[in-house]
């Protein structure tokens, strides 16, 4: 009987991302200039998904993207799981993955559910949030009535 489901852990090459998977992503028809000269902005795609996008002005690709999913029928309001996160090589480490976490939960006052699966960088996006003030990463199981 299997009444939890858990992360599943991939390797970095189990999920590629990077410049590759940014490569002809759509740009949102409003983006926001932060002082740093980085742009952000979101919006809906065909499947009703949000994705938040963030992109250096003087590059022709966006430098990141995050894709999340409504989740109906979560017990905490205007859930969003976590599809995929991606952020071009050249500009990790500069904060990019938790300014998108950080749009989709101010921004958007999105609850984020993480997703099926992790890479190492998204495991550590994680832990990361749950040093934000006014966050909490928090585990939560799901018991089907029939077992009661």
């Amino acid at each position: 009987m299997r009444v939890h489901e858990f992360i599943e852990r991939l390797t970095p090459k189990d999920y590629e991302g990077g410049k590759k998977s940014l490569k002809g992503s759509k740009m949102p028809p409003k983006m926001t200039t932060l002082s740093s000269g980085i742009q952000y902005g979101w919006y809906k795609n065909s499947f009703d998904d949000t994705v938040i996008v963030v992109a250096d002005p003087n590059q022709p690709e966006p430098i990141g993207r995050l894709l999340l999913q409504d989740v109906e029928q979560f017990p905490m309001p205007n859930a969003h799981k976590v599809v995929s996160i991606t952020v071009d090589p050249d500009y990790e480490g500069r904060g990019l993955a938790q300014l998108m976490y950080g749009i989709a939960m101010k921004g958007l006052k999105y609850t984020l559910l993480a997703g099926s699966s992790q890479t190492p960088g998204g495991r550590q996006a994680w832990m990361k949030l749950n040093t934000v003030p006014g966050v909490q990463v928090m585990g939560w199981i799901k018991i089907n009535d029939k077992y009661f």
